[in-house]
């Protein structure tokens, strides 16, 4: 008779991430008298998420918001569960949008072009950032017929051949490749962007199919309305994390510790940790792929290679503030995206104390600028000086600034960002056949289905049912 027949199921969380903390709550909620610990290898829980207080600013780590809406419900349905949702503040109505550098200035993103699907005309046809035959090519994108292709695709490529090559390079690729901090031209768009291939897939045009999106939700492509759809726990990312951890009361959490091997006898799973051994009925792994992949190698060979085959990119984030008044041309966005092919040493710059209250102190601006990502890795390695000191450089040129930064933050995460490159899908199936068919190992994180923190949810909560279903007696 197994384990589960006579006592309550024990299932371990290994990764105390949001998708972790997400497995864990579901697996409370939805079978609160089994035994679940979660492990995490550090000191604190929420992974990757953090927020610090300095001197009255208000400076997140990583994410600073997340998506809300039909198209990624999973993150605010779990604060609605948890009470936490009128925690939860949108983007300041007046700046809401986003600029784009190019060849020296800072171009507004036309109005009603998400990602990379234009839904109104005029506002391309009045663009500044496109040439005439850019915009030519552009709106030409409704009469390009798309061939039925059952290979995965690049971003560049699907974009080039639907929009044009001046399109995609001042605007898709800022816009889309630093969602993943990736190399464009390795990037999915059948694993990054599905929704994009679907339009097109069922109307023919990215254009004909946001304008019948526009026409079941007319407000959906108004100006800003992308960013009316993200939210932020008003305390900072931190506090949502506190929240969750609030609602693990009856789960056992052991902070600081690694686990190394995992193995697999009579369909239970013994964790072997730095200080001992433990058996659990079931897993959930929620750790980078390259960690988990080390956990599986001698139990799960071919599952091991299928994981340490996804590539990773590193990142830093720098974060800057500036008193208002010493800055002679404001962004008057929530931040601006820098296309590749303009050769600067920065992805992005965000005005956090511009997208929600009380992120800095009266008369300042905080600032985030991001750097390295897969195509400029080199980034990464310099040291904080530098790293602040090209930052500042940046800012001043772009916004007129003339005094030094009132405050600096250096941010830096290696290895943190899955890349979905041409194949990602196929890999994925692959991942899946090699799981056990007893159910009992599952694995969730931002390396399967989205690297967003509604995805990471949703991939957490799915590993929680699909465990729950493997343990329960038929």
């Amino acid at each position: 008779m197994n384990s589960f027949q006579l006592n309550s199921p024990s299932v371990a969380v290994i990764g105390g991430g949001i998708s972790g903390l997400a497995a864990a709550h579901r697996l409370t909620e939805l079978e609160p008298s089994w035994s679940v610990t979660l492990l995490e290898s550090a000191q604190r829980l929420g992974g990757v998420i953090g927020t610090d207080r300095e001197d009255g600013f208000l400076i997140e780590r990583a994410a600073d918001n997340f998506l809300q809406g039909a198209t990624a419900p999973w993150a605010v349905a779990l604060c609605e569960r948890i009470g936490f949702k009128n925690q939860l503040i949108p983007t300041n109505e007046d700046l809401r949008g986003a600029k784009i550098y190019w060849k020296g200035k800072l171009h507004s993103v036309p109005a009603g072009f998400q990602l990379m699907a234009p839904s109104q005309l005029v506002p391309l046809l009045t663009t500044s950032l496109l040439s005439p035959l850019g915009k030519l090519r552009l709106i030409c994108e409704p009469l390009i017929r798309e061939a039925d292709v059952a290979e995965e695709r690049s971003l560049a490529s699907f974009a080039k051949r639907r929009l044009g090559r001046e399109a995609y390079e001042r605007l898709v690729e800022p816009l889309v490749a630093g969602i993943y901090t990736a190399d464009p031209e390795q990037l999915s768009v059948d694993a990054a962007l599905p929704q994009m291939v679907q339009l097109v897939r069922e109307h023919g045009s990215l254009y004909r199919g946001m304008r019948k999106r526009r026409e079941r939700q007319s407000k959906s492509t108004e100006r800003g309305a992308r960013y009316s759809l993200f939210v932020a726990p008003r305390d900072g990312m931190s506090s949502l994390v506190d929240a969750l951890t609030g609602q693990l009361r009856t789960t056992e959490i052991r902070y600081e510790t690694q686990v190394e091997k995992l193995r697999c006898e009579d369909e239970s799973w013994n964790l072997q940790t730095q200080d001992d051994r433990s058996k659990f009925d079931a897993v959930i792994v929620s750790t980078p792929n390259y960690v988990t992949a080390d956990l599986l190698r001698d139990e799960l060979p071919k599952l091991a290679r299928e994981l340490q085959a996804v590539e990773y990119a590193s990142s830093a984030v720098v974060c800057l503030a500036f008193e208002k008044r010493q800055i002679s041309r404001p962004l008057g966005a929530f931040g601006c995206v820098i296309p590749s092919a303009a050769g600067r040493p920065i992805l992005a710059i965000s005005c956090a104390s511009a997208k929600f209250p009380d992120r800095a102190p009266a008369g300042m601006e905080l600032f985030r600028v991001f750097l390295g990502g897969a195509l400029r890795p080199e980034m990464v390695d310099l040291s904080d000086a530098a790293l602040i000191a090209t930052a500042t450089s940046e800012l001043s040129e772009l916004l007129g600034i003339q005094s030094a930064p009132h405050l600096t933050r250096v941010v830096r995460w290696p290895r943190a960002m899955p890349q979905y490159t041409v194949g990602h899908l196929a890999r994925l199936e692959r991942i899946r056949t090699q799981l056990p068919a007893s159910g009992r190992l599952q694995l969730a994180g931002n390396s399967f289905s989205g690297v967003g923190i509604p995805q990471c949810v949703r991939e957490g909560e799915a590993a929680a049912e699909r465990i729950v279903a493997a343990l329960k007696p038929r």
